[in-house]
């Protein structure tokens, strides 16, 4: 086994390969056992550089390193930033080509690559596999490592399958990374990749710099403290919000008040959030009021504020959300505004997300009786059943993890095609069939934003288009530069290896472990709740909750200074006004079917979209989130009552 070197040349490694004068906390440690041929856990904080710990060593030694992250933006960060400096590594994910793929592809074979970055969607893919297994692969490096044993329909599932295949494919070692891990859920993690305890590296999650500050208010005070936080605390700051919605309502009411911030989630047009994330990381936007889509892999350490507009979900997310803060060392301060209000929102989101028992059995009996060979169109069966594409998603991950069935890869039921040059010119030269074939796409297929939707099923029969034909020709439209193409909702293609001996009783156990996860979800919420009306220093508890338990008090958090700090006031839900019933019987009069049981109706009323409802374009219905403020069960109970009493009138 090769040794790692002298502390000499590996400083000089790594000056020459990323310009740094030093390794930072235990870097040099996790970089040495990686050289070595360990396999390893390293559980280190946000902001202590975990990415340079493989890096470096990947760079030094011989073979593939392959890093799985889910984080797309992050991993296109990291290789621009790797090829920038003269690196050979590259990415494959969802965005990239067939022309770009092949590139790739080629220059694996021809061992010209050290680092290679993968979505754990391509990772566990079938032909990837094949693919790395003719490769001298080094090791296999899994960030957000906990995402492999911490699973659910709100988690991407394809993370499930890293490890099982992960230990089939020929790495010499694994490297798990996280920044968020129990002990409880290090000692899962180890055991998914057969890591010994001995081999955990863990970072306290305690940063000094920090001071954790808690402000309870009602909800209905929150947007006044928040300017006033902003007024009195300058500084680049993050403000972090439960929804998109409460995110757009608090930047307006910043922006009134002569605050420039700008607003981030996911349901903004993609140039408008990297405008966001460039001009906040250059310093130009002060203020960000975001959802938790922001923040992953943004590289800024002058941060000196985060507030907590809505409280966090769980410890977890707290304990990354803050960690954004002051990563230069410099004093910043970790701001919440508590209210009792937050705590009801996220219990009543993470039930309306839940899907249904009976749903999922359902589903599974219906896969389970599809035959050998079979098909799931993941989204028509998402909008059909209502739940999202994640919760499907997860059951197929345990059909394979069980050894009942096996994945065959996937075809596209969907293209988006924009040309690249005139069609006069990409139809030169090409036979009759394929010119009869591409003018009819130009004329008949529907166009957005300049790009064609095609849909291979609607092409008309005398064409005689078959999938694979079309794929065969759209990727050589693309490999041209005659096109552009983008693969839309997959078809996935699986098979039976090993049928459950009772399907009743797996499919009993399978519901149950989902539904245990569903209780898991809502447990950590009630940790927040307990951390956030503690007596004690939040710092050290904080750190107890991540297995550090020998922290004395930090002497510089809200407990610590003001140890008689305040109860939270009292934040009842909001009332169901006759006004509300009014609007919501006349809701349920339309008929829509996304919204033709309680629980969508429900979910609809709380601010929860579904496939269904997006589908339908019913999310910017003036009833959209009507109770918000609300909480689900009298909901719950309002729509059973409403539409049991529409549907009864209706019949009459």
């Amino acid at each position: 086994m090769a040794r790692s070197p002298g502390t000499a040349p590996l400083i000089e490694a790594l000056r020459s390969r990323f310009g740094h004068e030093g390794f930072r906390g235990p870097q040099e440690e996790i970089v040495r056992a990686l050289l070595d041929g360990q396999s390893l856990l390293a559980v280190l904080p946000t902001g202590i550089g975990k990415s340079l710990c493989y890096q470096l060593p990947a760079l030094m030694g011989d073979g593939l390193t392959v890093v799985v992250s889910p984080l797309l933006a992050l991993m296109k960060d990291q290789v621009d930033a790797l090829r920038a400096r003269g690196h050979a590594a590259e990415r494959l994910d969802s965005t990239r080509s067939p022309a770009e793929r092949a590139e790739i592809t080629n220059r694996l074979a021809a061992g010209e690559l050290r680092l290679l970055y993968l979505s754990p969607e391509v990772f566990v893919a079938a032909t990837t596999r094949k693919m790395l297994r003719g490769l001298a692969l080094e090791r296999l490096v899994v960030d957000e490592a906990h995402c492999v044993v911490e699973w659910g329909h709100q988690f991407r599932p394809d993370y499930l399958l890293v490890a099982r295949w992960g230990r089939r494919l020929p790495f010499k070692h694994v490297a798990a990374f996280t920044a968020t891990a129990t002990p409880k859920l290090a000692r899962e993690i180890r055991r998914s990749f057969s890591i010994p305890k001995s081999a955990e590296f863990r970072q306290p999650a305690h940063r000094p710099n920090l001071a954790l500050r808690i402000t309870p208010c009602r909800t209905g005070e929150k947007t006044t403290r928040l300017i006033r936080l902003l007024r009195e605390n300058p500084g680049d700051t993050l403000v972090y919000t439960t929804r998109r919605i409460t995110a757009e309502a608090v930047t307006a009411a910043l922006r009134r008040e002569g605050i420039a911030a700008r607003a981030f989630h996911a349901g903004l047009p993609t140039p408008v959030r990297h405008e966001v994330q460039d001009g906040f990381q250059k310093g130009a936007i002060p203020v960000v009021v975001a959802t938790i889509a922001f923040g992953m892999g943004v590289d800024k350490p002058d941060i000196r504020h985060v507030i907590h507009y809505n409280l966090p979900a769980s410890m977890e997310g707290y304990a990354q959300e803050t960690g954004r803060a002051g990563r230069d060392g410099v004093t910043a301060t970790c701001h919440c505004l508590a209210s009792h209000g937050d705590l009801r929102s996220l219990r009543d989101l993470k039930e309306a997300a839940n899907p249904p028992p009976e749903t999922l059995a359902a589903l599974l009996d219906r896969i389970l009786r599809l035959g050998a060979d079979f098909e799931i169109p993941l989204y028509e069966w998402s909008v059909a059943n209502d739940i999202e594409v994640g919760a499907i998603e997860a059951l197929l991950a345990r059909l394979e993890m069980d050894g009942i069935a096996r994945a065959k890869g996937s075809r596209p039921s969907r293209f988006d095609l924009r040309w690249l040059r005139p069609l006069e010119s990409i139809l030169s030269g090409r036979d009759k069939a394929e010119v009869r074939l591409l003018r009819h796409i130009h004329t008949a297929c529907p166009q957005s934003f300049g790009w064609l939707r095609l849909d291979p099923e609607s092409l008309p029969a005398p064409l005689h288009p078959t999938p694979a034909k079309i794929s065969r020709l759209l990727h050589s439209l693309d490999s041209a530069g005659d096109a552009r193409i983008r693969n839309r909702r997959p078809i996935h293609r699986y098979q039976i290896t090993r049928p459950p001996a009772e399907p009743k009783e797996w499919i009993r156990r399978v519901v149950e472990d989902m539904d245990e996860r569903h209780h898991s979800a809502l447990q950590r919420i009630s940790e927040v709740e307990r951390f956030f009306s503690s007596r004690s220093c939040l710092a050290r508890a904080l750190a107890a909750h991540f297995g550090d338990r020998n922290l004395p008090s930090c002497g510089n958090c809200e407990r610590c200074i003001n140890p008689t700090h305040p109860r939270w006031p009292t934040d009842p839900a909001a009332p169901i006004t006759d006004t509300h019933r009014s609007t919501i019987r006349a809701l349920a009069s339309e008929n829509h079917p996304a919204l033709s049981t309680p629980l969508a109706l429900a979910r609809f009323l709380l601010g929860r979209s579904s496939p269904a409802t997006r589908r339908a374009r019913l999310t910017n219905h003036p009833a959209f989130g009507l109770l918000s403020e609300t909480g689900h069960d009298s909901i719950l109970a309002l729509t059973k009552a409403i539409l049991t009493n529409v549907t009864s009138r209706q019949a009459r």
